[in-house]
């Protein structure tokens, strides 16, 4: 079987729960506010859309965590939880038809921008088993600590970053953590998609798109798989992303959905948008882009 370099979905390592998404379908929209300067950080772009930013566990400084609004739950590595002595205790999370065993841990302190969760209980797993992309990754940062922003700006030509925190954010309980939902358009029926930066295309599960299908000139370009789901390279004309009606490369998903959230038929990586700036509204629960 083929394997497409860059499919893999950080995200597929935690799939969100139940009712961790907004239930206000979110829209596209154009208009992104200009940052403040000192407001703004370097970060480093690797594989052309995973974002990568310096955050703090503890007293450990300058780690490196990935951005991954895909992902419900901040996980941290093995040797982060190591160097500080945390105890911990065994879980495992449903991660599409497989249950992957996990630990958890009561970390102190974890900030990412401006951000700071203190006595939060996060993740711990070997993050080098779960992609190929974390050689040298601290931790990936997911929605429990990212919703905590009133947005999150992100300039990929300049590669800087802005996190604009909001009022109280760090008396908000993890577990309330929600991510972005879009709207894009399949030949005039609405397929509705978690906005998720760890990963750099879109992904659709085939089976949550049914009829909605039919009559959709699929062109294929190939075989791929995630872990252990496997899926099509495709290309959808029907498919329309922005106000460009492009269209772009899709993985489909085969394979049963019984644990994916209601209401939800895939991924967008928002650099298949083709965006130079995009802003993660947390706020309004809403993606822009230019």
């Amino acid at each position: 079987m083929k394997r497409l370099r860059g499919w893999l979905l950080l995200s597929s390592v935690v799939l969100l729960a139940p009712n961790s998404y907004s239930q206000v379908t979110a829209s596209l929209a154009g208009a992104i506010a200009v940052p403040e300067t000192s407001n703004q950080e370097a970060f480093d772009l690797r594989e052309g859309f995973l974002i990568v930013v310096d955050g703090r566990i503890g007293p450990l400084e300058h780690l490196k965590f990935i951005l991954d609004t895909g992902a419900s739950h901040t996980i941290v590595s093995r040797k982060i939880a190591d160097q500080l002595a945390l105890s911990r205790e065994p879980g495992s999370v449903i991660n599409f038809q497989r249950k992957l065993p996990m630990e958890w841990a009561r970390f102190p302190e974890v900030q990412v921008g401006p951000v700071v969760a203190t006595n939060a209980r996060m993740m711990v797993a070997d993050l080098n088993q779960y992609s190929e992309f974390t050689k040298g990754i601290d931790a990936v940062a997911g929605l429990d600590l990212l919703s905590r922003c009133q947005r999150v700006q992100i300039d990929y030509q300049a590669k800087l970053i802005a996190f604009q925190a909001r009022n109280g954010a760090s008396q908000v309980p993890l577990f309330q953590a929600k991510g972005i939902l879009v709207t894009v358009m399949l030949q005039d029926q609405p397929v509705h998609l978690l906005v998720d930066t760890g990963f750099r295309e879109i992904a659709l599960f085939e089976e949550r798109l049914g009829p909605r299908m039919h009559g959709v000139d699929v062109r294929q370009l190939g075989q791929a798989h995630i872990g252990s789901l496997v899926g099509d390279a495709v290309r959808l004309p029907g498919l329309h992303l922005g106000s460009d009606g492009s269209s772009s490369a899709v993985l489909l998903v085969r394979g049963k959905t019984e644990a994916v959230p209601g209401g939800l038929d895939g991924y967008l990586g928002p650099r298949a948008l083709g965006a130079k700036k995009i802003e993660l509204d947390f706020g309004s629960m809403m993606l822009r882009w230019q």
